[in-house]
């Protein structure tokens, strides 16, 4: 039962992250342009997903921030970037 709680905590945590920043990065693209932004969440992003196995050995709650910080990066990677490009060109 713990596990699963755990499991439950981890992925709230990068889902919210992600629909905090989804519209910060909109604004963020606009403002220094979508290379520069995708560039940023891609190191970002890396940065986290190294750092994570790590934070996973300290304990719970340094997991679940590293969980975050890469919530954010992902956010402008995964979900943003499509949809900035398509409405760019289309819209």
């Amino acid at each position: 039962m713990m596990c699963t709680l755990v499991l439950v905590y981890v992925v709230s945590d990068i889902l919210l992250c992600k629909s905090m920043v989804q519209i910060l990065g909109g604004i963020w693209a606009d403002r220094f342009g979508g290379k520069v932004v995708l560039g940023f969440g891609v190191v970002w992003w890396s940065i986290a997903t190294v750092v994570t196995p790590l934070a996973a050995k300290i304990g719970l709650p340094c997991l679940l921030i590293t969980r975050a910080i890469m919530g954010i990066g992902e956010v402008i990677i995964v979900f943003f970037m499509p949809l900035h490009c398509v409405m760019y060109y289309y819209g």
